[in-house]
């Protein structure tokens, strides 16, 4: 089983130290390498390295073989990077190689930790194709087969581009290994997109906009469970619509899961997110809700450096949606809640009470959330979080909830922005009545997206408002945390 392939800079990310380093300047020949005498490339890069301790510790591993298909006079060397950047020499030998071949490297199986990569030194002109890790000889491996959820609205282009690109995978290619084990489930909440692709693996779920996203995600895996019985999926994977992804993602995360430990089969999967503005940076590798106060783990790390890919940590609370897998077994009873957008990926990951895992190589480029703040998403996340907060935050000191709203309320008044004020309050209103979620699907009425424009009206509104929604809070607060509580016990599950 292949568990890692050599990747080339691509449409999707095309920063080369991402991918490999050289000495000096290389051609690339469609996807190969041409180094001059004397010249070095080099994997130990985010796409190309192998994190030998993380596969050995959450698989079955033991044998890997390293494949190089390479022409020319080299020498080549297999090196293990470790903590504070000690470096151990595993392999050394030199080539010369009159035609393309593949060359095969055994990992030494009593290696458990560290990072894995290779280089090439150049003795003449040398031609580079590919090369790839093979599992040889494991034990245990598991079927996977793959639902992958997608909710859009109103994104034809990028969503039919991505179609395209997993519909010539090797998912459904015959006489593949990996052939058959997915199948991509569309909810289209615009009810506007079509797909030139007409095959059994793609089904478009016309559906309704009113609960947003969440309801679109919700329709999907309503539909995986219809067929789960007749095609015995395996995870299902939550995927943004308007992402890039590269196909390695899916083929790294289909070994891994191939592999993994049986203690480690009911984890949720997240896939990391990369900066569509800057593509060599990795804005989180996975989330800590910490409070709705969001840890970033990995945040914000430029991937072309080589104390990146050296990350300590690499687990959490949950995954966003962008891209997240769950064990299909740990979710069939479930689904979302109705946030409309914001939020349900939170509360759906802290609801599985399991460590969320990462693996490297598996992650997709988005738009992060300074591009998409505006004061109606302002309202979800005041709201959502307040919910979130009252079913897993154990936020029970009402006077800390309270002065912690009141100062959001203050940074908008000191801004003189009249419309966030009274989406602020109305987010807390909203929240302790809790009738939003089950009259109107989370979604926020219509008249008060109206309402939030007319300023002149806000000044004298908000005030009043601000002062009856604060009295409430300070009188019921226990009251509000310990009825979500229970209305969740019956409908979700319980929050202990």
């Amino acid at each position: 089983m292949v568990i890692q392939n050599f990747l080339f800079p691509d449409e999707v990310c095309d920063v080369q130290e991402v991918y490999f380093r050289t000495t000096g300047m290389v051609d690339r020949i469609r996807d190969s390498i041409k180094l001059s005498a004397g010249e070095v490339l080099r994997t130990d890069t985010y796409m190309n390295v192998l994190n030998i301790g993380h596969w050995k510790k959450y698989t079955v591993l033991e044998e890997i073989l390293l494949e190089l298909q390479v022409q020319g006079h080299f020498r080549l060397y297999i090196e293990l990077l470790g903590k504070e950047k000690r470096k151990e020499l595993i392999y050394e030998q030199e080539y010369h190689l009159e035609s393309p071949e593949t060359i095969c490297v055994c990992i030494p199986e009593e290696i458990k930790d560290g990072i894995l990569y290779w280089k090439i030194c150049a003795k003449s002109a040398v031609q580079y194709y590919g090369a790839r890790y093979v599992a040889e000889d494991f034990k245990g491996e598991k079927d996977i087969k793959f639902a992958l959820n997608i909710c859009t609205y109103h994104r034809q282009q990028q969503l039919q581009k991505n179609i395209q690109k997993i519909s010539e995978s090797l998912f459904f290619q015959p006489k593949t290994e990996m052939y058959g084990q997915m199948k991509i489930f569309v909810a289209d909440n615009g009810q506007d997109f079509t797909s030139p692709i007409q095959k059994g693996y793609l089904k478009i779920l016309k559906n309704s906009n009113d609960g947003g996203g969440t309801g679109g995600f919700t329709r999907g895996l309503e539909e995986i469970k219809k067929e789960q019985q007749v095609h015995h999926y395996t995870h299902v994977i939550f995927m943004d619509d308007d992402v890039e992804v590269q196909v390695e993602s899916f083929y790294r995360l289909y070994a891994f899961l191939s592999l993994l430990k049986t203690r480690y089969q009911d984890r949720p999967i997240a896939g990391r997110m990369f900066r569509l503005d800057n593509r060599n940076i990795q804005y989180t590798a996975v989330e800590r809700w910490n409070k709705g106060n969001i840890i970033h783990i990995g945040g914000n790390l430029d991937m072309r450096l080589q104390e990146s890919i050296l990350e300590e940590e690499s687990t959490g609370d949950y995954g966003g949606w962008w891209f997240c897998t769950y064990p299909i077994q740990c979710i069939l009873q479930e689904r979302p809640f109705p946030f409309f957008i914001h939020c349900d990926d939170v509360e759906f990951g802290l609801r599985q009470q399991k460590e969320t895992l990462t693996l490297p190589g598996v992650q997709v480029w988005h738009e992060t959330y300074e591009y998409r703040i505006n004061p109606i998403i302002i309202y979800y996340d005041i709201r959502n979080t307040l919910v979130v907060n009252a079913l897993w935050g154990k936020a029970e000191d009402g006077n800390a909830f309270i002065q912690e709203w009141k100062g959001r309320l203050t940074e908008f008044h000191n801004s003189e922005r009249q419309d966030l004020k009274y989406f602020c309050t109305l987010a807390m209103w909203h929240f302790c009545s809790g009738r939003i979620f089950r009259k109107s699907k989370g979604r926020i009425p219509r008249q008060c997206v109206w309402l939030s424009k007319k300023d002149t009206i806000l000044k004298f509104v908000t005030p009043l408002f601000h002062r009856i929604t604060e009295n409430r809070v300070k009188k019921q607060y226990l009251q509000i945390v310990k009825k979500y509580k229970e209305d969740y016990r019956k409908n979700y599950g319980s929050t202990s």
